[in-house]
């Protein structure tokens, strides 16, 4: 007698812990940028992302370190938005403003909404991420400059952008905050004026 042929049980497709790791950085994103840090919850990001919370806190281990690498990528992307070619182009900050403005409408602010416990981690933790970026764009934008001599001499391009660092983010903030049409341009024009006073930018002339 014939043994009945048995189907065989379905091998379950299991993702790459890379491509679920990925897809929680990117759910996470995007509920961090709809409200605040307290609000978001890992099984809601667990449950957007389909997978179990467990794997959520396997890969990140607490949502504060999941938001620490949300603030990388997103600061990371903030960074190209803004400055992307702006070695090149001699471009300045005002251009970088608009792009920035763009980009925060679009993306949002990344769970920077202050949020009922007023814990501050998650907003220190943004704009670290965000200061690391933009400083070490400005420091390869200043190599470029002071290579090309349109800047006075630098020893140490990095220090200098760091120096400047303070002067940009309270207009990154105000930007945020504010609105970029409420930026007046008397305010722009004096950052403007010692940022260049401090770099003595000088583009060479078409």
């Amino acid at each position: 007698m014939r043994d009945s042929v048995q189907p065989r049980p379905r091998r379950r497709f299991r993702r790459a812990p890379d491509e679920k790791r990925a897809r929680i950085i990117a759910v996470a994103r995007a509920c961090f940028s709809e409200r605040s840090y307290e609000e978001v919850t890992t099984a809601e990001i667990a449950r957007r992302a389909d997978v179990s919370e467990g794997t959520v806190f396997h890969h990140f281990g607490t949502k504060l370190h999941l938001l620490q690498q949300v603030a990388e990528q997103y600061a990371a992307d903030l960074g190209e938005a803004m400055f992307a070619g702006a070695a090149e182009e001699y471009r300045l900050l005002p251009e970088s403003l608009e792009r920035a403005y763009a980009f925060v409408k679009k993306e949002g602010t990344l769970g920077m909404k202050p949020g009922r416990t007023g814990n501050p981690k998650p907003m220190l933790i943004v704009a670290a991420a965000v200061r690391e970026v933009v400083v070490d764009w400005g420091a390869k934008i200043l190599e470029v400059w002071n290579a090309q001599g349109v800047v006075r001499p630098m020893e140490n391009p990095r220090l200098v952008a760091e120096a400047l660092f303070p002067v940009v983010n309270s207009l990154l903030v105000k930007v945020f905050k504010q609105g970029r049409a409420r930026i007046s341009p008397e305010y722009l024009e004096e950052v403007m004026r010692c940022i260049l006073g401090a770099v003595d930018f000088k583009p060479p002339e078409a």
